[in-house]
């Protein structure tokens, strides 16, 4: 794991023939557990994950995430495990415009408007949740009441106190729940819209999981406006 600098929100191909070496999967029913053999067998990404404190300790595990979606139940997060030298690959998420034929069309519209509202701003936009999972999985994971979630890196000369309200704005303006995060260029990340508030204290979430800092300090450590 040592090989990756960052892993959190990244697309993880596993390689087929480990499977059986993955840490959570004996606990799991047989429709979930063959849920996920399809899933990898198949050449879609897991999704790396934060580590949390039920997570098997060891140097070299890296925490891995897979959303279920089967008939006749609801949606389930999978919290696995396996050794990063199983590891096929590592890219980065998916950008926006690429999950867009996922999208309902009333949803992709106001997807595209937002877009229109933000042009002139120094970003890359990704996504991670049920978007993701919609595209990646061929299937809807969206609900009525979905969230649009957004991971936004952005140049140094972006002002993000600025970006935070546009996108609090633009998601009123266009009746679509958005959220997300803005990731910092060390791979560390913070609510977009905890950032537009008020707030002198900020969660701001790694790798190894989340830590509370003092907005002055992140400004100052990540040297934005």
């Amino acid at each position: 794991m040592n090989k990756l600098i960052r892993w959190r929100h990244r697309r993880i191909w596993v390689e087929p023939s480990s499977i059986g070496s993955i840490r959570g999967l004996s606990e799991l029913p047989i429709d979930e557990r063959q849920f996920l053999e399809n899933w990898i067998i198949s050449g879609k990404p897991l999704v790396g994950r934060a580590i949390n404190p039920c997570d098997e300790t060891g140097k070299n595990l890296l925490p891995l995430g897979l959303m279920l979606h089967l008939a006749g139940s609801s949606k389930k997060r999978l919290n696995l495990q396996i050794d990063s030298s199983l590891i096929l690959k590592v890219d980065e998420p998916l950008s926006i415009k690429t999950v867009m034929e996922a999208l309902p069309l009333n949803i992709a519209v106001k997807v595209n408007s937002m877009l229109s509202g933000l042009a002139d701003y120094p970003i890359q936009i990704k996504v991670f949740g049920s978007v993701f999972w919609s595209y990646e999985g061929k299937q809807n994971y969206m609900t009525e009441n979905s969230d649009i979630d957004l991971l936004i890196s952005f140049t140094q000369n972006c002002n993000l106190s600025t970006l935070s309200k546009t996108l609090c704005h633009l998601s009123n303006e266009i009746d679509l729940r958005l959220d997300g995060e803005f990731e910092f260029i060390n791979g560390n990340s913070v609510s977009w819209r905890e950032f537009a508030s008020k707030a002198t204290e900020l969660l701001v979430k790694t790798d190894s999981g989340p830590k509370l800092m003092a907005r002055h300090r992140m400004m100052e450590e990540f040297n934005v406006l």
